[in-house]
């Protein structure tokens, strides 16, 4: 992979209305605190994370940084936190990874599962229940704001750690408290195998993989990205 070319086709690709191929890369939009990002997801206790496959790496040829963060899913929202933080976003672009499965319903709470193996009774309780009911659902029966707490950090009482689980009720609830938390199953996740964005269209195709430092991927290049809002540019 050469990084002149992988850089070309972020910055310039589908600008002048050619639909470009991307074969056999896998990508994940990366946010980091640190001046090059070390790991596919920084976020405490991490051990999954999402990215996608070829298909949506061509989807975002061409867009801007917080373009991208929409298509990928992202809300308006967390996107203006994150930049009012410092966060700084890269696209780290890849070859497929060993374990890498489409990220429905099954396949992250197999996932799950597997790497949390210390919780892995509960979600295996819980896992119908989760598939059955919708975010809102959860969000109802919670009485407060998933975001609002993920917005405070771990040390909000409220926000589901691993340790928290293992101490909680071990019910459903807690068990989607600690998805959105701790691995980042948002408000907009749908178990389909596909992002979502905020307005309720599809995104591109996603996949559930183990959480890796970027070094370990082998074949692998790091593009940073600006993110600017549109009111911004």
């Amino acid at each position: 992979m050469k990084q002149l070319s992988i850089e070309r086709l972020v910055r310039e690709g589908g600008r002048k209305g050619k639909k470009t191929r991307v074969r056999g890369y896998y990508a994940r939009l990366v946010r980091s605190r640190c001046r090059v990002p070390v790991v596919l997801a920084e976020d405490r206790d991490r051990r999954v994370t999402m990215v996608m496959g070829p298909s949506g790496i061509e989807r975002l040829l061409g867009k801007s940084g917080f373009c991208m963060l929409l298509e990928l899913g992202h809300t308006a929202e967390y996107i203006e936190r994150e930049v009012a933080a410092g966060t700084k976003f890269s696209l780290v672009v890849f070859r497929r990874q060993k374990g890498m499965a489409t990220a429905t319903w099954t396949n992250v709470l197999k996932s799950v599962q597997q790497y949390y193996p210390e919780v892995k009774h509960l979600v295996a309780l819980a896992a119908n229940e989760l598939k059955r009911n919708s975010f809102a659902h959860w969000q109802e029966k919670a009485g407060c704001s998933f975001a609002e707490i993920h917005a405070r950090g771990p040390q909000d009482p409220r926000f589901m750690t691993v340790a928290r689980l293992l101490e909680s009720k071990g019910d459903a609830l807690a068990v989607r408290r600690f998805l959105y938390h701790t691995i980042r199953l948002t408000e907009l996740f749908s178990g389909d195998g596909y992002t979502w964005r905020q307005d309720g269209t599809r995104g591109v195709r996603e996949y559930v993989v183990e959480n890796k430092v970027i070094a370990c991927l082998g074949e692998q290049v790091t593009v940073d990205l600006h993110v600017y809002f549109p009111s911004a540019q």
